[in-house]
Order: structure tokens, then sequence, then C-alpha cells
């Protein structure tokens, strides 16, 4: 699975789970408060994750992949904002 590095806003869709990367990455939530989770594939929009409020996030050194709910599976950091479209700035390295 090859992935280009990038330091990049995303913007997110309320009410839907986004697929933010593949490998550890560094987060923050820019405009609402975010849930995040680590998954396989898209979460139904049911399941809750990890709450970040507004200006908070984790650093890619803290193995974000491993933190959240479906931990040891997971493939992906995906990232909902429940009620409201919402930016999140995502940082992550490269990988071959």
């Amino acid at each position: 699975m090859a992935q280009a590095a990038y330091n990049t806003t995303m913007s997110i869709t309320a009410g839907v789970w986004t697929l933010i990367s593949e490998v550890d990455c560094t987060f923050v939530a820019m405009t609402e408060e975010i849930e995040v989770i680590g998954a396989t594939e898209t979460p139904a929009t049911s399941v809750q994750g990890v709450r970040y409020p507004i200006g908070s996030g984790e650093d890619a050194s803290t193995g974000t992949l491993a933190r959240y709910p479906g931990a040891g599976t997971a493939t992906g950091i995906y990232v909902m904002s429940r009620y409201r479209d919402a930016q999140v700035f995502v940082s992550r390295e490269a990988v071959a």
C-alpha cells in the first residue's frame, strides 16, 4: 500500500465516516468536534469514536491506529463530525 506524504486540510461531511489515512498520522480538529476510529472498512454511522474538541488531535508518534476501537485489525483512520461539516488538518509520511 503506497501513500504519498501530505500536509493538508480535509473537508469532512457531517454524519459520514471519512477515511483520512491508512497509516499513523497527525491530525487536528479545525472547525468542529470530531470523532476518530480505527477500522478495516467504513464504520456504520451509529458507531461512536473517540471525541476530539476543536483545536485538539493526536501526533503520529502516539501510534494512532493502535489506540482506537478496532485496534489490532484497523487498516485505516476514519473521522466524523456528527452535526456539521468540519475541517481536519492531516499530516502523514509517505509509505512505499
